[in-house]
């Protein structure tokens, strides 16, 4: 089960709106993040927020988390809690882009067993530093599981960074 989580901006035409509030693209309105079932494409949760809604705010992304995961069937959801002392027996993925790569989302996703998929906006800078350090061997070690087995086909790189 994959959750996507994403902002969109909503363009009010009355400032009386309630909770309206400028947006960083210059216009008027809403800035409500949503999580929706990659599956299905419903709508699992949402909040809304006002226009100048940070798009990296964890306690919102955690909130519509738990939201999304409540709206699961049982079969899919238990294990998912934040008390669940048990290993789930399905996976639940969430995908974010940039915005939903901060400690407390990630962190949020870890307690409730649920594996995550953040993707960084490239830049030449982000290429260049990538290119330098991937043909060098002696910078890479295995990646680990949380429980300290190694994972077939993955590497960290430790060093190599100015």
């Amino acid at each position: 089960m994959i959750l996507d989580f994403d902002a969109s901006l909503v363009m009010g035409l009355a400032e009386s709106k309630e909770n309206a509030a400028p947006t960083y693209k210059g216009g008027f309105g809403f800035h409500p993040l949503f999580c929706f079932s990659d599956l299905t494409g419903e709508t699992l949760s949402h909040t809304l927020r006002s226009g100048n809604a940070t798009a990296h705010n964890a306690v919102d992304h955690v909130e519509v988390l738990d939201a999304a995961l409540a709206q699961l069937p049982a079969a899919i959801r238990a294990g998912h809690g934040v008390d669940d002392e048990f290993t789930p027996s399905r996976q639940v993925i969430a995908r974010a882009d940039n915005a939903g790569c901060t400690r407390g989302f990630l962190a949020a996703c870890r307690a409730r067993h649920v594996n995550f998929c953040v993707t960084a906006r490239s830049n030449a800078q982000l290429q260049s530093a990538i290119y330098a350090v991937a043909q060098r061997e002696e910078l890479w070690r295995p990646s680990r599981t949380q429980r300290g087995e190694l994972r077939e086909g993955a590497a960290v790189c430790v060093g190599g960074f100015k």
